[in-house]
């Protein structure tokens, strides 16, 4: 006998969490280095998101990818070698008067990164591939990524894609280690297997780079232990090898041999937000996000779904569909970015308003204890949104002095200046004791146990109570 069917409806409540919400939180714990790639990818990504109009050329005001026909147009792409601007230089110095010499040609001409490796690529001895190599190492930024796509490349100079991407591959071989990546993630990775031709490398280096990118990004150590079946303090020390040992700007690291007193380091850190001083003394927080691709919606895209608006019968649900996706992301994109820089002012401001002292000085004992619960509760947010915004940020001191701004965060570290300073202003004859140092930090408004005194009177290298008397 078959079984019967029943129907029933019931209702229930669910709580599904806001797209926009977590695209912010997402964005929000991101560093600059981080968000900077994500902003690339994106507008990758999304068409109804682009960039402001292209610059002009140097020489004529057509923008440069419309600048075809201007005669200065190939020299963009392919700059003068070492040996041409040699050429060029010994030229200009012959046809001027011996009797009227060029300071400028006394000048040493600095040799720049496109300059370094086009010596490379002619060391490799390719001719045929030499007008291949100098298209692409002049897309290369000072950074030392790529800023030319492959297809293009093979479009301008009509060659097989194939032959690009082996052209690419030899020129990721020179040095500095990584350059010519596309992406930050690629340029680890070459820098990795350069690496490792010179000395030993933690194993799970290369396997979380290639493997878990987007757990690092968002520096879930835990869900990589677990899907690499490894000790956490392993995964923990294969993330530190990578900050530590890898650059994610290689160009950076290149110093033209002549420059003797230029020393500039690739894991330079450069900072999130500024507290400079005005005219008149006062400290003021400057957020700093000029180094992010300034991006904005695309203007078609929008006119489009404002023509979608008005006429739907017009277009094809598709059509809507793929529009009304692409705005919302962008949209919801650019406002992310808006929040996460507006979230890091107000942290900072917060910091400033409480640490007031501190910035005044910057010395560590006029730092006041903070908790991020603390700071929660006076911008009246969760506790995990300061967590976030606080996650590899950098904050510069008036000094110029770059620290991270967990490091006001460091209660142990205030706590122990602050006995520090009560052990040096007590009375020899009558030194505290750790319980007195406990009620004295009690009355300051700050709860310390007896044995918290202590360990951190330990750690200081101060002696006990006893021992400290002096008659």
């Amino acid at each position: 006998m078959p079984m019967a069917q029943r129907y029933a409806q019931s209702q229930r409540m669910q709580q599904k969490a806001d797209p926009q919400l977590l695209m912010t939180n997402r964005i929000l714990q991101m560093s600059a280095m981080e968000l900077r790639q994500y902003v690339v990818q994106e507008l990758a990504e999304n068409p109804a998101l682009e960039q402001p109009e292209e610059l002009p050329c140097n020489r004529c005001e057509v923008p440069i990818s419309q600048c075809l026909e201007c005669p200065y147009y190939l020299p963009q792409f392919r700059p003068a070698s070492v040996h041409e601007r040699d050429e060029l230089r010994s030229a200009s110095a012959g046809a001027a008067r011996d009797d009227e010499p060029d300071p400028l040609a006394m000048v040493e001409d600095p040799v720049t990164l496109q300059d370094h490796l086009l010596t490379q690529l002619h060391a490799v001895g390719l001719p045929e591939d030499y007008r291949c190599g100098a298209y692409l190492i002049a897309g290369i930024d000072d950074d030392g990524y790529l800023r030319v796509s492959v297809e293009e490349a093979a479009a301008d100079l009509d060659l097989p894609i194939e032959r690009v991407v082996w052209v690419l591959a030899l020129i990721q071989t020179f040095e500095p280690a990584g350059v010519g990546a596309r992406s930050l993630q690629e340029c680890l990775l070459i820098q990795i297997r350069a690496l490792r031709a010179e000395r030993p490398v933690p194993p799970l280096v290369e396997r979380i780079l290639e493997r878990h990118w987007k757990e690092l990004c968002a520096n879930k150590l835990r869900v990589m232990a677990r899907a690499l079946r490894t000790p956490l303090e392993e995964v923990q020390a294969a993330v530190q090898f990578i900050r530590h040992q890898l650059s994610p700007y290689p160009g950076s690291n290149f110093r033209p041999p002549w420059d003797k007193s230029s020393h500039r380091s690739g894991q330079a850190v450069r900072p999130d937000a500024v507290v400079r001083r005005d005219a008149s003394g006062n400290l003021a927080v400057e957020v700093i996000d000029g180094e992010l691709p300034q991006v904005h919606l695309n203007p078609r895209y929008l006119r489009m779904w404002q023509a979608m608006r008005e006429r739907p019968h017009a277009f094809t649900s598709a059509e809507r569909r793929h529009v009304q996706e692409y705005i919302t992301r962008a949209q919801m994109f650019l406002k992310s970015i808006q929040d996460r820089k507006n979230i890091l002012r107000q942290v900072v401001d917060a910091v400033l308003e409480e640490q007031c002292r501190f910035f005044q000085t910057e010395r560590e004992e006029d730092m006041t204890p903070l908790t991020q619960s603390q700071l929660a509760g006076l911008l009246r947010v969760h506790e995990s949104t300061i967590s976030r915004t606080v996650a590899e940020k950098f904050l510069q001191l008036p000094s110029g002095r770059v620290v991270p701004v967990s490091y006001f965060f460091d209660r142990s570290m205030s706590l122990r200046r602050l006995v520090a300073n009560l052990v040096a202003a007590e009375n020899p004859a009558h030194p505290y004791s750790d319980q007195q140092i406990s009620e004295i930090l009690r009355r300051m408004g700050i709860v310390v146990a007896r044995r918290t005194v202590m360990k951190y009177r330990e750690d200081l290298n101060i002696l006990s109570s006893r021992q400290r008397m002096r008659a």
